[in-house]
């Protein structure tokens, strides 16, 4: 990354993006734990075990050690309500069950302290106030889980193991001029972005939301390792697993890339013109949480930028390592061009949010063009 600061001033001039190079700022990115995330975390865990299916391998067995240290510690409260109750109520909500941490004081009050936006509640129920009412309920039981199971101590004693994480990752953050590339690029500006450490679950999962604040909408992930924590001869973590700039990078970079489209792209008009396009749909290997047209379109989008940020950053070997990775993903060779289109009209472009409706159309040429990148 040393040509980061140079790139990032020629591409802003070529691309009219914002602020002349005297006034590009550094935006840093705040590491923290959150303590809802992790109860929530925790329920899940005894919900979905990897670690004990039949013939697991011993891959899987080192991705998710703290997962199962944190299993183990709980397995005793495995039957609680909350569980059994979350273990259906995930059928509706997904992932975005993990979300709800946000929008609740901490465990063990679980009062809302925001408003929940509809994107979180319409796949719970069409009526939003029963679908608030069953949220509120949810966050209840699981507070009630908080307290019999002494949520609080496992907290505790474990500090030193978020700590440890924290620190990996701040080691290897991009630097405070990423940020601000990022806002220039997608024409967007935040108020402020946070990366949030969940060490006690499977290496490299990871989402990305946007908060909205009184001083403006504000940037979560959430991630958990890039690679196997190792722990000492008396089960103590000695390393979690987030020292990789490589890695940091490309989540960050990703994930943070959905807080930018996703307003844009999930406004009623965009999901509507989207939906014409849904018969694209069709599965890609290892990637079972790609279940639907939208988080297809959602994620070959993320994809894209991932390239082209490491092609404007200069390094093309990553740029080339990421289509590899991607190499039978239909559609990127696709996102890629129109994100480019994107870059050489920002003045007719001021911003993602303008591009939109022009990305989903093109979606058009997938119709007889859907083979995937070979590059």
């Amino acid at each position: 990354m040393k040509s980061f600061s140079l790139l990032l001033i020629v591409f802003c001039l070529a691309n009219g993006c914002g602020n002349p190079p005297e006034e590009i700022k550094s935006k840093a990115i705040n590491v923290d734990r959150n303590l809802n995330l992790e109860v929530l975390f925790t329920i899940y865990n005894q919900i979905w075990t990897p670690f004990l299916d039949e013939g697991v391998s011993e891959e899987m067995l080192a991705k998710t050690r703290l997962m199962k240290m944190n299993y183990e510690h709980f397995q005793a409260h495995s039957e609680h309500e909350a569980v059994s109750i979350v273990a259906n109520f995930l059928n509706r909500s997904g992932t975005d069950f993990f979300l709800y941490a946000f929008y609740y004081n901490d465990f063990p009050n679980a009062t809302r302290k925001t408003e929940i936006p509809e994107l979180l509640t319409n796949d719970i129920n069409s009526d939003r106030e029963l679908a608030i009412q069953e949220i509120d309920s949810i966050m209840s039981m699981i507070a009630d889980f908080y307290r019999v199971s002494e949520f609080e101590e496992f907290y505790r004693v474990n500090q030193s193991v978020y700590e440890t994480a924290i620190e990996e990752v701040e080691n290897h953050l991009p630097k405070n001029e990423f940020i601000p590339f990022m806002e220039n690029y997608f024409g967007i500006e935040h108020e402020g972005y946070d990366f949030y450490v969940i060490p006690f679950f499977k290496t490299e999962f990871g989402m990305a939301h946007e908060l909205e604040r009184s001083k403006g909408p504000r940037n979560i992930t959430f991630i958990s390792p890039f690679e196997t924590a190792q722990l000492d001869d008396v089960g103590q973590v000695q390393y979690v697993g987030y020292e990789s700039e490589e890695y940091i990078l490309e989540w960050v970079v990703h994930e943070y890339a959905h807080t930018f489209f996703n307003p844009p792209l999930t406004t009623a008009e965009n999901l509507n013109e989207l939906d014409n396009y849904k018969h694209l749909y069709q599965t890609i290997p290892d990637n079972p949480q790609i279940g639907n047209w939208f988080s297809m379109f959602a994620e070959h989008l993320a994809v894209a930028f991932e390239v082209r940020a490491a092609e404007l950053m200069g390094e093309n070997d990553r740029a080339n390592k990421i289509l590899k990775r991607h190499s039978d993903w239909p559609y990127l060779d696709h996102f890629i061009d129109q994100l480019k289109l994107y870059e050489r009209n920002r003045d007719t472009f001021e911003s993602i949010a303008e591009f939109m409706s022009t990305l989903i159309r093109s979606c058009d040429s997938l119709e007889t063009n859907n083979t995937p990148n070979t590059k």
